[in-house]
Order: C-alpha cells, then sequence, then structure tokens
C-alpha cells in the first residue's frame, strides 16, 4: 500500500519551501543562539567576571606605565597633593609630582608589592632627584666638563617640566662626565684555568688545580724578579701546550688587556678581585687570586690569575656619586614631610 505525505511538521514544512526561502531559515536559525545570549548577558544572567586588585597594597590601585603616566601626573599619585614641595634644593623646588613620576617611570615593580615601604619609597627616588638637580645646577659651574647647558623652565623648577627631555639631559651630563673626569685604567689579566664550564677531561678538578697553581706561582715569581715583563709571561702561558688538558681555551684565557677603560667595564671575577686591583698604583703587580665556583658545581669558572695595572687617568675625581657628593656643600638643601 502506497504511504501518504503527511500534511505537516517539519520535513513536510520545510520541503514546501523555495530556495530562497530555505537559505533565510538557516541564516535564523544560525544567528538565534547569539540574539539569546545577548539578551540574557543584559539581564546579568551571566554576572561578569571580577577584576582582581590587590587589598592590602599600601597605594592606590593603578595600570603599569606608560598607560598609567598621565593619571599619576593629574592627582592619582601615591604621593599627594602633587603640587606641595618635597625639597627645595639649590634654586629648584622638587614637587610630589616629581616623585610620582620617579617611583613609576624607575620603581614600579617595587611600587605594586604590598611589602613596599612607602616612606622608605619616598626617601630613596627623593634622594636620586635631590642628586639630579644638583648635577643640573653643578652644569651651569662647570661649562668646561659640561659644555653649554640650558636650563630653562621646560626641564628644571617647574611642576609642570617635560620629564623626558629633563632625563635626557640628565644621561647626556652623566656621559659628559664619564668622557672628562670619571676614572679610566689601563692594564691586564694573566690567568690559568683549570675549571672551563666543563671540568677537565684528563684530571679530577683537585689535581687540575694544583697543576694550575704550580705554574702561575712559577711565573709569579718570575714577573716580581723582573725575570719577564707582564706580555711575556701571557705569551708563556700561551705557548704552554700542556695546558690543553686543564682548558681547551688556554690560550684565549692567557691574557686580557684593557686600555683607557672605566673600571665597571672590565669583568672583574669579583668585587673583592675588583677593590683589590683598583688598590694597586701603575706599574704594580697583584699577588696570585683565584676564582672558585659555589660547591658542589659541576660546571663553572675556576682559575688562577696575576693583574696589573699600568695607567690611571683622572684619579683624582672619583666616580660621579663620589662627585656629587662633593658638591652637596654648594647648595642648600631642604626637606619637607
Amino acid at each position: 500500500m502506497q504511504k501518504k505525505n503527511p500534511q505537516g511538521g517539519i520535513l513536510y514544512f520545510w520541503h514546501k519551501q523555495n530556495r530562497s526561502q530555505k537559505l533565510t531559515l538557516v541564516l535564523i536559525l544560525l544567528l538565534l543562539p547569539f540574539v539569546l545570549l545577548a539578551a540574557l548577558n543584559k539581564v546579568n544572567i551571566f554576572p561578569k567576571a571580577a577584576i582582581y586588585t590587590p587589598s592590602a597594597s599600601i597605594f592606590p590601585t593603578v595600570t603599569p606605565p606608560p598607560v598609567a603616566l598621565p593619571d599619576i601626573l593629574n592627582s592619582k599619585g601615591p604621593f599627594l597633593p602633587q603640587e606641595q614641595v618635597a625639597a627645595k634644593v639649590g634654586q629648584e623646588n622638587i614637587y610630589n609630582k616629581d616623585l610620582n613620576y620617579a617611583v613609576y617611570s624607575r620603581y614600579y615593580s617595587e611600587l605594586i608589592k604590598p611589602s613596599t615601604s612607602s616612606a622608605n619609597l619616598k626617601n630613596k627616588v627623593l634622594s636620586e632627584l635631590i642628586d639630579d638637580s644638583i648635577l643640573l645646577q653643578a652644569s651651569q659651574l662647570y661649562p668646561q666638563i659640561f659644555g653649554n647647558v640650558n636650563l630653562n623652565q621646560s626641564i628644571f623648577d617647574n611642576i609642570d617640566k617635560d620629564y623626558q627631555q629633563r632625563d635626557k639631559t640628565l644621561e647626556q651630563l652623566k656621559d659628559s662626565f664619564k668622557n672628562k673626569l670619571e676614572e679610566k685604567i689601563s692594564g691586564g689579566r694573566i690567568s690559568i684555568w683549570y675549571h672551563n664550564v666543563n671540568p677537565p677531561a684528563k684530571y679530577s678538578i683537585e689535581e687540575a688545580r694544583t697543576i694550575a697553581q704550580n705554574k702561575i706561582q712559577a711565573i709569579y715569581q718570575n714577573l716580581i724578579s723582573g725575570k719577564i715583563t707582564f706580555s711575556e709571561a701571557g705569551n708563556q702561558i700561551k705557548n704552554d701546550d700542556s695546558l690543553i688538558d686543564l682548558d681547551p681555551n688556554y690560550k684565549g684565557n692567557a691574557i686580557y688587556l684593557f686600555d683607557n677603560v672605566s673600571p665597571d667595564t672590565i669583568a672583574f671575577p669579583s668585587q673583592q678581585v675588583k677593590d683589590m686591583v683598583l688598590r694597586l698604583k701603575p706599574g704594580q703587580i697583584s699577588t696570585v687570586t683565584e676564582q672558585q665556583s659555589p660547591k658542589p658545581s659541576s660546571i663553572g669558572e675556576e682559575f688562577f690569575a696575576i693583574w696589573t695595572i699600568t695607567n690611571i687617568t683622572n684619579s683624582g675625581e672619583g666616580d660621579l656619586p663620589n662627585w656629587i657628593d662633593k658638591q652637596k656643600s654648594s647648595f642648600n638643601i631642604t626637606t619637607f614631610n
């Protein structure tokens, strides 16, 4: 018996539509879920996610720079009121607004820590800003060092100063100081390594250390007796083929020379060695020093070395922080709570 097509139902309705009507129905079905979600969200069926803000922070909640910078300089910084004078340095007032900019631009990572003390951070930044102001004003007294620096209101003694231009000027002054007054040294280091990243293959580290120590001590005795020069000592290490068993790069590590450079650019193995080398006078050589890696360690940089200084320039001026400290006696400095 032949089945009759039902006169109703979804399939019947679908078959009765033409092609254009079917496409319209498909589009409606695809858009329907989005329309429903939008309607539900409008009546707060799905609440918005909460935004986390630290409750224990000692500072107002802020957006990281540079987005927050306009707010920082418009009555939303941690140190208020913005127009209050935090310090008077010579001819310049330092405002809370200056503190806010410096804190956010230099110490934002500390600022957002709940454990950070606002008083300690303020004192730290204020000390830096006082030094900056002294450097700017001292530049007017020493044109032979800094050249002609224009301290106009855009960068000096103005609550609405151009901070980026002021920072740029300060960097230029620091560069001028380094070029003219910062201590420069010439000299070198000879060294015998017994543990260069990987332990030596032929010896234990302790055996290699003993071999290196004996060789460097013999060279040291020849140096202090005047039998060889510092350069000859370096060449002696380079020409000792047996050192390949201690350090694959013994030739490259044999001698390191520096000429008229800032001490801060030299790769001293430790602050103790740096202090020792900087106490040397031109023509002097150091005793044998040793650089060891923390124990236990299978990867390290361990060696014996001898240092020398051949020349020192600008030794009387010291570094920039010390120079600024000397200038402070020429300026009246007053801080306010």
